[in-house]
């Protein structure tokens, strides 16, 4: 081993040839992480991460969840089919997330966030409708009685929120490879 007076470079020190170089060089560390690769690899995770799904799912429906409540309320879009993009947005949340493996569970995560994003949200807009004219506090009993009367009786209504479903739960097994 070369002391630190040794490896000062100068004139009279230098190899006169590459050869000589190699000789006198120390020798390589050649531990894997050290070791050259022709193609960098970075770990990979084939677990799924419920947390990052659950935490990123509930963001999503929240953001998209309150934006859909307020161009409802203020009637700029009125329309059911905005259940397909919740679903859409959460099931790409929670594949973000999780990671790409386990598409299964990722489903099972984002349908159950997107049910649960579904009911409160329509339960919000038909609060609202119930608040709005009466100016009276709404009951959970009235906006149950609103939500059966206004929304689930309607066919529209159950084949956007089902289309909004099947996404939900097909965006996760069709994003495996992404």
């Amino acid at each position: 081993m070369q002391t630190k007076t040794e490896l000062n470079f100068s004139l009279r020190n230098v190899p006169d040839s590459w050869n000589h170089a190699a000789e006198e060089a120390p020798e390589a560390d050649n531990s894997p992480l050290r070791r050259k690769r022709l193609v960098g690899q970075l770990p990979q995770r084939y677990d799924v991460d419920v947390l990052s799904a659950t935490v990123a799912g509930v963001a999503m429906a929240v953001v998209s969840g309150a934006a859909w409540y307020f161009l409802e309320i203020r009637n700029a879009m009125v329309t059911p089919w905005l259940a397909a993009v919740l679903g859409l947005v959460i099931a790409m949340a929670a594949r973000l997330g999780a990671g790409r493996h386990h598409p299964e569970v990722r489903a099972t995560i984002s349908v159950i966030v997107y049910l649960t994003a579904l009911f409160t949200v329509a339960y919000m807009i038909e609060r609202h409708q119930f608040v709005s004219p009466y100016g009276a506090e709404a009951s959970i009993a009235g906006g149950e009685r609103g939500l059966v009367r206004d929304r689930l009786t309607q066919p529209l209504t159950l084949l956007a929120w089902s289309v909004g479903l099947g996404i939900t739960a097909q965006i996760s097994y069709l994003t495996r490879r992404l």
